[in-house]
């Protein structure tokens, strides 16, 4: 069923000239048990730049939670998953419908925060749609519910010295070590210039061009 469904669900274009709304949704697990751990760092991420965005102000959309800054033209909504990350298609398909069917002004685009093992701390990379999961499970998941039609900036936490799964599960449940945290910090002025850029239509519509239809 859930192929099914994700075949249905063709690349985001251009519609007529509309706007395009960024959708800027981060995965990991939940802060009540997972805060500040490397897995979670799309999540801080995203807390960062609300504040630098001043998304202080909560819309609920078919009973899904957005931030954004009512003050400006609404070009960007915030969303937070709430459920482990190799769950994270659910939430963020229903989120992601929800603002489709909320809006006929602007050209919806989901942008997802998540974290990368094989992009050093300090660094992040910008990825077009239909681009492959690398075996991120989060990724995964979004793509057995809803297909590949998103952007995702990920965000470098490194990887540990052994391969084994033991020793990378426990990497990336580890708290982000304060040393990390400040590199990773000097790289959201550039994350932002990168919105800047996608709410004007940059990298948001392209497509992998490995992907085959």
């Amino acid at each position: 069923m859930l192929r099914s469904v994700a075949r249905q669900l063709h690349t985001i274009s251009v519609d007529n000239g509309k706007p395009p709304l960024l959708i800027l949704a981060s995965i990991g697990n939940p802060e009540s048990s997972f805060k500040g751990t490397r897995h979670s760092i799309g999540h801080y991420i995203l807390n960062r730049l609300k504040h630098i965005y001043q998304a202080d102000e909560q819309v609920t959309i078919d009973k899904n939670k957005f931030h954004c800054n009512r003050r400006e033209q609404p070009q960007m909504l915030f969303y937070q998953s709430n459920s482990l990350m190799n769950l994270s298609g659910k939430p963020i398909s229903k989120a992601f419908k929800s603002v489709h069917k909320w809006t006929d002004e602007y050209n919806p685009v989901l942008v997802i925060l998540h974290d990368e093992l094989d992009c050093p701390v300090g660094k992040f990379k910008t990825r077009r749609q239909m681009s492959s999961h690398r075996g991120h499970n989060g990724l995964r998941s979004i793509n057995q519910h809803m297909g590949g039609g998103f952007t995702t900036i990920s965000i470098g936490i490194d990887r540990p010295e052994s391969k084994s799964s033991s020793a990378v599960a426990n990497y990336v449940l580890a708290k982000v070590p304060p040393h990390d945290l400040d590199r990773i910090d000097r790289t959201i002025p550039s994350i932002q210039k990168t919105l800047e850029d996608m709410k004007l239509g940059k990298f948001i519509f392209d497509t992998n061009p490995n992907y085959k239809g």
